[in-house]
Parts: structure tokens; sequence; C-alpha cells
């Protein structure tokens, strides 16, 4: 059974991928400010990263017209640079293996959220409090919306955060890392 699961995810999170880059239509590199990154239609997903080994940052078409597009791009090439989608991966194969252990449980969640804590702090290096500020009434607007996305990448920035309590802590911690 933990192997259909692993197995269960990992093609999940293939097609997902796989179909994300169906939809990719402009990649767009910008030498002068050290970006690059693939454009999909809005109504795909929000920002993530792609891929295990090859990994992409995409991004909506209409979002690098946001005021806070860079921090959200810090935060993804954050997540793109320490190999999370790999690394994540590493952490479900733990999991499955050892699905008894509560200590690979931990493992997960400990991974999520160190990895969510790097990215925002990579996003708001070097900012003011007025931008910070920003950036994280971004993260609680965006983590009211609907996440389509397979459990690979609930560690982005949008991602389905309830308003249940454990949920909101989540959000809370990463708010104050900042």
């Amino acid at each position: 059974g933990i192997i259909i699961f692993a197995i269960y995810e990992i093609v999940k999170y293939w097609r997902g991928a796989h179909s994300i880059r169906n939809y990719i239509f402009e990649k767009i590199e910008n030498p002068e400010d050290n970006l690059t990154y693939y454009l999909i239609p809005d109504e795909i997903c929000g920002p993530c990263t792609i891929g295990f080994f090859r990994q992409k940052i995409v991004f909506p078409e209409s979002f690098p017209l946001h005021p806070n597009f860079i921090m959200v791009y810090k935060h993804e090439h954050s997540h793109l640079k320490n190999h999370d989608n790999l690394v994540k991966v590493l952490c479900l194969l733990v999991l499955c293996l050892h699905w008894m252990n509560p200590v690979a449980y931990l493992l997960l969640f400990l991974y999520i959220d160190t990895a969510e804590i790097i990215s925002d702090r990579a996003a708001v290096e070097g900012c003011s409090k007025e931008r910070r500020k920003d950036y994280a009434i971004l993260l609680v607007n965006e983590a009211s919306t609907p996440d389509k996305n397979p459990v690979m990448w609930k560690n982005n920035l949008f991602s389905n955060k309830k308003k249940s309590g454990k949920n909101m802590k989540i959000l809370k911690r990463r708010i104050n890392y900042m």
C-alpha cells in the first residue's frame, strides 16, 4: 500500500508539472535584473517551481505586473536554489518507508515549515519594514485562495491555508520570522 501511495504521489506530481509545462507560452529572461521565469495562463495556478532536476519558476501571465513581483520571485528562486522539490520527494520517500514512525511525519512537517521560512526570508531580505508588511499582507490574502496544486507544491507561497488554528499558526510563524 505504501509503495502504491508513493507511486501515486510521484505520478500525480509528474502529471501536474507536465500539464503546467504544456501551458508555458513564453520564457522571460531579464539579464539586467537576473530574472528567468516562464509565463502560463492566469487560471492555471499561482507562482510555483516545477521539476526535480531541471527546475523552472512559472508565473501567471498577469503576475509580473503585481507590485510585489520581485519579492515573490525571490521567494520562488530560493525554493529553486535549495532544490526544495527534490528534497521534498526524498522526505516523502522516507515517510513512505517509515510510515509507522512519527519522526518521519515530523521530518516532512519541519522541512516544509523551514523551507517556507527560508524562502520568505530571502524574499524580504534588504526590504524596508513597510515592504515586509506588504509581503505579509500578500501572504495572508493569498492563503485564503483555493489551491489546485498537488501535495508536492504545498510548500509554495500560494497554498490553501484554511482559517483553522493549526494552519493559521503556521502562517503567523512565517510572518513573525520575517
